[in-house]
């Protein structure tokens, strides 16, 4: 029974991940590729494509960081009794 809660457990972790990703891609989609500033040379472009690059890394971080969050709370769980 064992092997089979902790089986279920990392399904779980994958498809909240798997979902959350589809999720950030969709954000990144909806609120980052639409940021737009003024481009009258090429200075402002690259600080447009800096911002841009910057909003989605943070995205992606915060993504990165809820995976690893929950895969060590799975960890922390299946740690045998006698360690």
């Amino acid at each position: 029974m064992n092997a089979f809660r902790r089986s279920f457990e990392l399904t779980l972790i994958m498809i909240v991940v798997w979902l959350s990703m589809l999720l950030v891609f969709i954000i990144i989609d909806r609120v980052v590729v639409p940021i737009s500033i003024p481009k009258p040379n090429y200075v402002f472009r690259l600080l447009e494509a800096v911002i841009k690059l910057a909003a989605a890394g943070a995205i992606a971080l915060a993504w990165l960081g809820m995976w690893s969050y929950l895969v060590k709370i799975y960890r922390r769980k299946a740690k045998p009794s006698g360690e």
